[in-house]
């Protein structure tokens, strides 16, 4: 497999879709809306077609965690909804329980009385999720060509085993970098 090759995959996860705030309802949703929601607009983020990107356990464990506030009736708002989705990004690198320390050390920025969800504030977060996301979209690929570079057409028959060692290597650096700002910012809660 050539360089050129490699990279082409390699952006091609660049290319994760997202759900723009907007796109998602301001009515309050059922469990299988959001499910339906989730699969719509994320079904390319599938590493496989069988992939459940989120479904009602997960969000039942979510509730029992504490990661969502308190649900009225059976219908989730749109803030329920964004912080699902920031949820569903964080359990791609971080563990229950560091996303757990991060949710509730923002607590107080995040709700009203530490019940419900305070509309601008978790529109904020989710926005602000979102530009750094395409940010990185845009500067990963350049420093991914680069690494690539430096061992590229040495070792032929590893080249792609290279690639996936560099970009593991980086993904843990980063989990290990949030893990280390989760630690020093959002203590574990006491018992």
């Amino acid at each position: 497999m050539t360089t050129k090759e490699i990279m082409q995959i390699i952006e091609s996860a660049f290319d994760e879709q997202d759900i723009p705030a907007a796109e998602i309802p301001g009515i309050d949703l059922y469990m299988d809306q959001i499910i339906t929601l989730f699969d719509e607009w994320l079904s390319d983020n599938r590493r496989t077609p069988e992939e459940k990107l989120i479904t009602k356990t997960m969000i039942n464990n979510y509730s029992k965690e504490g990661l969502l506030k308190r649900i009225a009736g059976k219908k989730y708002s749109k803030e329920h909804i964004l912080m699902m989705l920031v949820i569903y990004n964080l359990k791609q690198g971080l563990s229950i329980q560091d996303i757990s320390r991060l949710l509730t050390g923002l607590d107080g920025a995040l709700t009203d009385g530490k019940e419900h969800y305070h509309p601008e504030k978790v529109l904020c977060l989710y926005n602000s999720m979102l530009e750094l996301k395409s940010l990185e979209r845009r500067q990963l690929p350049g420093l991914t060509r680069q690494l690539m570079d430096e061992t590229a057409g040495r070792h032929d028959e590893l080249d792609a085993a290279l690639a996936v060692l560099a970009l593991t290597s980086l993904a843990n650096l980063c989990r290990r970098a949030a893990e280390r700002l989760i630690d020093h910012n959002f203590p574990p809660k006491k018992k």
